[in-house]
């Protein structure tokens, strides 16, 4: 759990004003459910980070990223 929520910090800091790692991030499937399914975690320290990560990913982004997003 500890590098999970770790990896999300990671995330939610390249992703932060980052169009480009936005789409990246966003074109990645498997990335994209992975971090959704962290919102099921019962620890809610990772839970706020997947969170950050997402709110990063959907402020000004992309027609392709929010597409990905609402799927």
């Amino acid at each position: 759990t500890t590098v999970r929520r770790y990896a999300c910090m990671t995330l939610t800091n390249l992703t932060f004003g980052d169009g480009k790692n936005k789409a990246l991030l966003c074109s990645m499937k498997g990335a994209m459910e992975a971090l959704v399914d962290q919102l099921r975690s019962p620890n809610e320290d990772l839970i706020q980070a997947a969170a950050s990560v997402l709110r990063n990913l959907s402020w000004r982004a992309d027609l392709a990223s929010k597409k990905t997003l609402r799927e």
